[in-house]
Order: structure tokens, then C-alpha cells, then sequence
């Protein structure tokens, strides 16, 4: 009855461990960079910028300014 209750406990405590990392994953859509990537791998350079001048909604250069 003990070993019982033992594996019980282990079993609970294994899956509150564990739950915030199977659960906490949140499906993102994939950044800027990732699809130029993927674009510039299927189609080149000259689809991959035609694509980012699409995509790119913040037109101002901010480079090397503080945040």
C-alpha cells in the first residue's frame, strides 16, 4: 500500500514538473528574418527582397539608435 502511494506521489509530482514545459509552448508565427530566409533558400536574392519590401512595415532606419 505504501509503494502504492509512493508512485502516486511520484507520478504527481512528475506531471506538475513537467506540465508548464509540454503546455507553455505557444506556437509562434515565424519573425522577418526567418522568412527571408526560407524565401531566400527557395527563390534567391531578388524574390527575398521583393518579400521584404512587402513585409517590412517600419520604413525608418533604426540601426544604431537607443532604445
Amino acid at each position: 500500500m505504501r509503494a502504492h502511494l509512493n508512485l502516486k506521489g511520484f507520478i504527481g509530482v512528475l506531471l506538475i514538473s513537467l506540465g508548464p514545459l509540454v503546455l507553455g509552448q505557444e506556437k509562434s508565427e515565424p519573425n522577418l528574418s526567418d522568412k527571408l530566409h526560407t524565401e531566400y533558400k527557395a527563390n534567391g536574392i531578388d524574390q527575398s527582397l521583393n518579400m521584404y519590401d512587402k513585409l517590412n512595415d517600419d520604413k525608418s532606419y533604426n540601426g544604431f539608435e537607443e532604445p
